[in-house]
């Protein structure tokens, strides 16, 4: 294209910014390309000398939003999103997935002669499975739902010292389990360079995918950046 800026009465379809909106029309008529290879532009056109005085806003066609027949129960809905397959990868990433680095602890900044070590609950970590992925999940939750001051709270039970609430969650999990899986869960193949939104991508994409099977927004939506 010439950089020069003549405009091209064209339109053309380029990558776009996920799997699910795989590509995007870009019109090319009154469009001036910033750089070579780049498809940011900018509009093309002469000044404007006078504006009308009367202002015609844009009336779209009114439509309602679709709603697709859901599952029959709330965890079928569930595992939707968050399907066996895709938690199978988390567990095969989570599993292969090397010991996070331990730095030094208090007192002992650049102290050269620290043995990094794993800590006492990483040296309790086991192999995890889907069930429990999804055990944890559930905990998150139940979390989210049942407000505490502390997260450990979730894991006391009533002693002499006065009665405490008895939350269901600690017959399923321990406390340090949930903490461990919660320091080693990867959603994403392991790699120190993917920066903080790329392990989020394969899951990103499934529940957009997922969300246009299941809704098609109607005209009066609203978008909170």
């Amino acid at each position: 294209m010439d950089l020069n800026g003549t405009a091209i009465e064209d339109t053309i379809v380029v990558g776009g910014i996920s799997e699910v909106d795989d590509e995007l029309f870009v019109r090319l008529d009154h469009y001036q390309q910033e750089r070579e290879g780049d498809i940011t532009g900018r509009p093309d056109f002469e000044p404007v000398a006078a504006c009308g005085s009367t202002f015609y806003p844009l009336q779209p066609d009114q439509r309602s939003p679709l709603l697709s027949a859901l599952p029959a129960s709330p965890v079928d809905l569930f595992q939707l999103f968050i399907p066996v397959s895709l938690v199978e990868d988390w567990v095969r990433y989570t599993n292969e997935a090397p010991e996070p680095v331990r730095g030094p602890g208090p007192g002992s900044r650049g102290n050269s002669s620290y043995q990094q070590q794993p800590s006492r609950r990483g040296q309790a970590w086991n192999p995890t499975s889907v069930p429990e992925i999804y055990l944890w999940l559930a905990i998150q939750i139940y979390i989210g739902l049942h407000r505490e001051t502390r997260l450990e709270d979730y894991w006391k039970v009533s002693g002499t010292k006065g009665h405490l609430p008895s939350h269901p969650i600690i017959k399923y999990m321990t406390f340090d389990r949930f903490q461990l899986l919660s320091r080693h869960l990867r959603i994403s193949p392991f790699s120190g360079n993917q920066g903080p939104f790329r392990p989020c991508d394969m899951w990103s994409d499934h529940i957009q995918a997922v969300s246009l099977q299941l809704w098609a927004p109607g005209t009066d939506i609203a978008v909170d950046e």
